[in-house]
């Protein structure tokens, strides 16, 4: 598929509009049924430091304002919090609406 620069704006333009002309693709639902013993344990604080140290410095902080600096330089104080926070949501299915929200910047690239 392939297609110039005028499309590539519009099809987002109609999306950030709420106007979907069939040149989306949707699937059916993922199956909520995997059994995958890995995927059923719980976040781990040193997990989730592993994960906070990749992240990249001097980059935006998104709509939730957290540059990602303070988390790498807090993340021996955040992650038990975070690892708190994490398994409560995979426990409950629960997390806050604000987290269904993103900051998304299409950029085109000639000639793919």
């Amino acid at each position: 598929m392939s297609f110039n620069e005028n499309e590539f704006t519009q099809h987002f333009e109609n999306l950030f509009n709420g106007e979907n002309k069939g040149n989306t693709h949707t699937s059916e639902p993922y199956s909520t049924h995997v059994q995958l013993e890995v995927l059923d344990k719980p976040f781990t604080e040193h997990e989730i430091i592993k994960t906070i140290t990749r992240l990249e410095r001097n980059k935006s902080s998104g709509c939730h304002k957290i540059p990602p600096d303070f988390c790498v330089d807090s993340k021996q104080e955040i992650a038990p919090f975070l690892a708190r926070i994490s398994n409560n949501i995979y426990d409950t299915g629960i997390y806050p609406e604000s987290w269904t929200s993103g900051i998304i910047v299409p950029i085109f690239k000639k000639g793919r």
